[in-house]
């Protein structure tokens, strides 16, 4: 019986991130290796590349009755859609190329298949260990947020986060001017294989024109400001969020979108039809369907007294209707050119009390609020993230 494999260190690219002293970008060794030299096995590692399960083994040369029988159980074990690109494998391989085991690391998660004597696979899993290391990254706008990061070399998941961080106080597609700063703090868990496990940003700033200074620094379970207050808000900053535009379009043709203010009651966004149009708030759908010169409109109620309005659609997204209810942040539709629209755009009001308002005047409370012991518990965790944070390339 072949015996276990320790999975090495697969060839990673570390992420050259921009440090407040001079760093260079680290390369981790890469071996695969099957410990004790077990005669007639070979082991063969590699990462997911993108690519799917399947694949991935078959450009292997493993047959589908035995990638079958292998994700069979690794699907109930892993409990999501897998591989993510960067997920790790091993093969424990015989002369004549029958597969012993097969290793598959996710995250700090190790999954091992044995080949038993009746010809199924039996599973093992354990959990790797995780060093956290931190990094103060930041720098200057030029063109777009993403662009500004994406030259930087920082992973495209990394900077949709750090716009997360913001969608209730900043829109990251219309706001940034040329020379605004960004800094963060960013946290990264690495197992022993040189493999990251979990990325998290504790801190972050953005200081622009047309946003101020807004710092955030992650405590519990969200992001809040330097006296305790939280950053979520009832409303989002904009219905075209960030996350959505430049997972939608191709990162490296994006290009920020154009918002164009027109004397009447509402917000004109200009976009690419198809765009996904996103909820502001929670709220339930009041209606959904053709509105003379709006053409595709769909108006929700959004608790309170607020009524919000998304004009000129191609489509609604799938399910939604009158008396759907819609969590903020949910895709209700897609930008068209519906009604009397000269090009591709949303239409987008809000009302309060019956009354239109400007939308980007609105100040909203709060959602939470540190109090007592947690505002005193968060003032004293955010003590060494403000530091760090005060000390990051373009923080000041």
């Amino acid at each position: 019986m072949v015996k276990k494999i320790i999975v090495a260190a697969v060839v990673l690219a570390a992420a050259a991130f921009c440090f407040f002293s001079v760093r260079k970008a680290v390369k981790i060794p890469v071996s695969g290796f099957f410990p004790g030299g077990e005669a007639g096995f070979s082991v063969s590692t590699g990462t997911f590349a993108g690519g799917s399960f399947w694949g991935t083994l078959m450009s292997l040369g493993r047959p589908s009755r035995e990638i079958a029988a292998l994700e069979k159980v690794l699907t109930p074990a892993v409990r999501r859609k897998f591989p993510r690109s960067g997920d790790l494998y091993a093969l424990a391989l015989s002369t004549s190329g029958e597969l012993g085991k097969f290793s598959f690391v996710s995250g700090a998660s190790l999954y091992e298949l044995t080949m038993t004597t009746n010809g199924i696979f039996s599973l093992s899993s354990s959990t790797l260990e995780v060093k956290i290391e931190t990094a103060a990254i930041g720098g200057r706008i030029e063109n777009s947020l993403w662009e500004s990061l994406a030259a930087r070399n920082i992973p495209p998941a990394v900077i949709l986060d750090y716009a997360d961080i913001y969608s209730w106080e900043i829109d990251f597609l219309t706001e940034p001017r040329k020379g605004d700063r960004y800094a963060f703090i960013l946290e990264t868990g690495r197992t022993a294989l040189g493999h990251i496990a979990r990325q998290k940003i504790i801190a972050a700033m953005y200081s622009g024109a047309e946003t101020g200074e807004r710092p955030a620094y992650f405590y519990l379970d969200g992001y809040y400001r330097p006296d305790g207050r939280s950053l979520k808000r009832q409303f989002l900053r904009a219905p075209l969020v960030f996350r959505r535009i430049s997972s939608y379009f191709n990162p490296r043709r994006y290009h920020p979108i154009l918002r164009i203010f027109r004397p009447h009651n509402g917000i004109d966004y200009a976009a690419p039809s198809g765009t996904p149009v996103s909820a502001v708030a929670d709220g339930v759908v009041t209606f959904a369907g053709w509105k003379g010169g709006y053409g595709k409109f769909l108006e929700m109620h959004n608790g309170g007294t607020y009524i919000t309005a998304y004009g000129h659609l191609r489509s609604f997204a799938k399910g939604i209707g009158t008396g759907k209810r819609v969590s903020q942040g949910e895709v209700i539709g897609y930008v068209g050119s519906t009604g009397l629209a000269t090009g591709p755009h949303l239409d987008f009001s809000i009302k309060k009390d019956g009354r239109f308002v400007n939308f980007l005047k609105l100040d909203l409370p709060a959602a939470v609020n540190l109090k007592g012991e947690k505002l005193r518990g968060f003032l004293e965790a955010v003590k060494s993230p403000q530091a760090a944070l005060e000390k990051a390339p373009a923080a000041n």
